[in-house]
């Protein structure tokens, strides 16, 4: 997440899992918007989406779990070809 007004914003953490006929993949991160509004477009029409869990949280708990769990897992990272990518893709990770 980038631009935090305000370290106490309430934002959402979410653990989403996406699917295509080429990829399966968990997606970590951190909203200020809906769920919804966050994925919407044509970016995302390839994927079904499956929220495993999302959670209201200060920015700042937040940011700092999605960066312990991408330190944490990053022998698991999921690389998807550039061409097929897209904005937080970089935060996904294998099932």
């Amino acid at each position: 997440m980038t631009n935090l007004e305000c370290k106490e914003q309430e934002v959402i953490f979410y653990f989403i899992k996406f699917t295509s006929e080429s990829y399966t993949f968990i997606k970590i991160g951190v909203t200020s918007q809906t769920i919804k509004q966050r994925f919407k477009g044509s970016t995302y029409s390839n994927y079904s989406l499956d929220v495993i869990r999302s959670k209201k949280l200060p920015a700042y708990l937040a940011v700092q779990m999605e960066t312990d769990l991408m330190l944490a897992f990053v022998k698991d990272r999921y690389n998807i070809i550039q061409k097929d990518g897209f904005k937080g893709y970089t935060e996904i990770f294998n099932l």
